[in-house]
């Protein structure tokens, strides 16, 4: 019997969790190393903080049925200047039911020069994943009472802690371009393909008889950057997101504006955005949502920014429901002591600059 309330209980809880998963993180142009793998090491030393809960609209004693976070490190590698390490960490609750995930990936990228202005990047990385499930976390059947609600007590009591461990892999490659002709706004532009999930590595926690795996998602992102000599800098980031065998697909657009000083070593300079996201999944179809941001951008190019998504249409429209904040900061390259590798401008404004 607990065996069927388990397999009840996760049969919902599963595919809501995967997607939201995938779906995670609308900062995407600043969370390049999630987005693509061959975002890592093309700027300087970058420590890179992501956080992010969803769902707060939905009454919770955690205060968000989905919290996520990241942590990035990557850099160039000195004795190869063309070429870039990184590791990320990362964690997800899934609501109160005791569900987490928690991930570990190393990964490698190289640049190869095509022309003056012209460059291929491509990036592989790999990892694993943990994801367990408290069972004592879980309300059964017998906590449920048809007139109080939900009681104290359970039959089902010393449940072990359920846990799955596996490896993953992703992929990705990024065509960007630059020049520095005055007669023209655009400045620098690149566009990028990335598959994670490449293995759809295995997370049931019930029976090998079960086939919970990990959707493949495919993604397409592109960001320009119009003249940094104006007083306020423009960005526009794309996103297209595709998951495999879960007719789920995402498209998301942001512009922000950054005001612009003429050394960025002196201050902070106030950067402020907006955008809409738009997705459909087999459970769920035309949900949409306004994003806003504002943040600072300071010195080599370190920033920190807080968005929100609000929700305009498919589910509780009007409410402020999710929150996400990231820092990004850049570190003086140390390779060879600043000669050559050290940029002016990498990564400006989620902008990359290879």
């Amino acid at each position: 019997m607990k065996k069927k309330i388990k397999l009840i209980l996760l049969s919902i809880c599963f595919p809501l969790g995967l997607m939201a998963q995938e779906l995670i993180n609308s900062q995407f142009y600043l969370n390049r190393v999630n987005t693509n793998p061959a975002f890592v090491g093309e700027t300087n030393i970058r420590l890179n903080i992501n956080s992010r809960s969803q769902w707060m609209h939905i009454p919770s004693k955690l205060g968000s049925n989905f919290m996520s976070g990241n942590l990035v490190v990557d850099g160039p590698i000195c004795s190869r200047p063309n070429s870039g390490i990184g590791g990320r960490v990362g964690y997800e609750i899934h609501g109160q039911s005791g569900l987490q995930t928690m991930s570990i990936y190393g990964a490698f990228a190289q640049k190869i020069p095509m022309s003056k202005f012209l460059n291929l990047r491509l990036g592989i990385e790999g990892g694993f994943l943990n994801r367990s499930l408290n069972g004592n976390q879980l309300i059964y059947s017998d906590q449920i009472d048809p007139i109080r609600g939900v009681v104290s007590t359970s039959s089902n009591s010393g449940l072990p802690l359920l846990s799955v461990f596996t490896a993953n892999f992703n992929a990705g490659a990024i065509l960007s371009y630059k020049h520095n002709k005055r007669s023209s706004p655009l400045k620098r532009l690149y566009f990028g393909i990335s598959a994670h999930n490449l293995n759809t590595p295995q997370l049931n926690l019930i029976s090998s008889n079960s086939d919970e795996r990990l959707a493949r998602r495919y993604t397409i992102h592109g960001t320009a950057l119009f003249d940094n000599r104006w007083p306020v800098a423009m960005i526009c980031n794309v996103r297209y997101m595709q998951l495999e065998n879960l007719g789920t697909n995402v498209f998301d657009i942001f512009v922000n504006g950054v005001k612009q000083s003429q050394n960025r070593r002196q201050g902070a300079s106030f950067t402020i955005g907006g955008g809409f996201r738009t997705a459909n999944s087999s459970l769920r179809r035309n949900t949409h949502s306004a994003l806003a941001a504002f943040g600072f951008t300071w010195e080599e190019n370190s920033q920190i920014l807080v968005s929100t998504d609000i929700n305009v249409g498919g589910f509780s429209t009007g409410s402020f429901s999710t929150w996400e904040i990231s820092l990004i900061w850049n570190f003086d390259n140390a390779c060879n002591k600043g000669r050559g590798r050290r940029s002016s401008s990498g990564g400006y404004l989620g902008c990359a600059d290879f």
